[in-house]
């Protein structure tokens, strides 16, 4: 659909497929993107973050979908704000929202928005996930202005990660090895 311009045409098709299958959870990720296409911003993370409170290892699809069909800063912040509504109970939404803060260039907002995420043994593991994907990220970073913010909120996040006692020993290692990364990117970069 993408390609020949009818996102309403395929959220219609969506909508009609769950209701044959009964299943609202259907075709997620795909309805958020038609939402999102239509400028319908705050139903379409409503849909996205359903995705990832279902699915939080399809972070990366879905804020590399979000980050493609929001290319204008208000539709960021439309998209910010409605998260904020939505993401308390589900982790990964919560380190969407962040990703798009960072995205803003809001380190701060960013790290505040998930600092708690490292206290609670499975969302730390779902931080620690997303952690690792943006620290191997950062030295290929498309766009130069987010950087910086990107590796703010990682250093804050893989400190906080590795006094974590949320995180097995064995893995704070990793921690520690990711956060040296950070480090020595960030004097590259």
């Amino acid at each position: 659909w993408r390609a020949h311009g009818h996102p309403a045409e395929a959220l219609a098709l969506c909508d009609s497929l769950r209701g044959a299958l009964g299943d609202p959870r259907v075709f997620q990720r795909q309805r958020a993107a038609c939402l999102l296409e239509l400028d319908r911003v705050e139903d379409g993370v409503a849909e996205a973050a359903g995705e990832l409170a279902a699915n939080p290892l399809n972070l990366p699809l879905v804020r590399d979908e979000l980050l493609d069909l929001l290319p204008a800063r208000s539709q960021r912040e439309r998209a910010v704000s409605a998260l904020a509504q939505l993401d308390r109970d589900a982790p990964a939404a919560r380190l969407l929202r962040a990703e798009l803060l960072l995205r803003l260039g809001r380190a701060d907002a960013a790290t505040a928005a998930t600092a708690d995420l490292a206290d609670d043994p499975a969302a730390a593991q779902v931080l620690l996930h997303a952690a690792s994907i943006l620290a191997k990220e950062l030295p290929l970073e498309p766009e130069p202005g987010t950087v910086r913010p990107v590796a703010d909120w990682l250093l804050a996040t893989l400190e906080k990660l590795a006094g974590s006692a949320a995180v097995p020993r064995g893995q704070q290692l990793k921690v520690l090895d990711l956060l040296a990364g950070v480090c020595e990117d960030v004097l590259i970069l």
